[in-house]
């Protein structure tokens, strides 16, 4: 899928690359100190997600859950919720396996939970906030075309910066793409 169709509002005055660019290409590309790319990753992420089976009302749901991950002291670095769905991205190096089962058992009576773990919560952040939604959206461009599964997504609204969580073993595939090709946005957009 080429970038102008998944971004059907791209600016006339950038011109997307032909072809996605492979991680180590060595060629010189100028440097621009308001235009610089971060991408970091915090690893030992897993994955809790928690569907309501509906013996609660969406805000008694929500309620409950949260409480109980309060109670418990879970550290949460992501949350998504939707009409019957929360999903969070738990540090595990923070709690122990006995907390998460814990919190497992005491969320199956309100929901439906489950943990996948082997995560990585990759964060993407571009240091000039003009133009930063074109080249944020083609993050998911770029992990598509290498076949890159995301599980969840954020994007913060103040700061030009998204988050990923997304298996162990597509970080360093993903960090090393990632970075070249948004590298490559930068090149071409002066």
């Amino acid at each position: 899928m080429a970038l102008k169709s998944a971004l059907p509002n791209f600016p006339q005055h950038l011109q997307p690359p032909k072809k996605l660019r492979q991680p180590f290409q060595q060629q010189t590309m100028p440097q621009y100190k308001d235009r610089q790319v971060s991408i970091s990753a915090k690893e030992n992420i897993s994955l809790l997600s928690v569907h309501s089976n509906r013996t609660l009302t969406h805000y008694g749901f929500y309620a409950r859950i949260l409480a109980i991950i309060h109670d418990l002291h879970i550290p949460v670095g992501l949350l998504l919720t939707s009409d019957n769905c929360v999903m969070m991205a738990i540090d595990t190096n923070a709690i122990s396996d006995e907390v998460l089962c814990i919190a497992q058992a005491e969320l199956r009576p309100y929901s439906r939970p489950a943990v996948a773990g082997d995560m990585v919560m990759l964060s993407v952040q571009i240091t000039s906030k003009e133009n930063s939604s074109e080249v944020l959206a083609s993050v998911f461009e770029i992990l598509s075309a290498c076949c890159i599964p995301v599980h969840l997504i954020s994007y913060a609204a103040d700061e030009p910066i998204v988050y990923c969580v997304i298996s162990q073993s597509d970080m360093s595939r993903a960090q090393k793409t990632l970075y070249s090709n948004l590298r490559h946005y930068f090149a071409w957009w002066n």
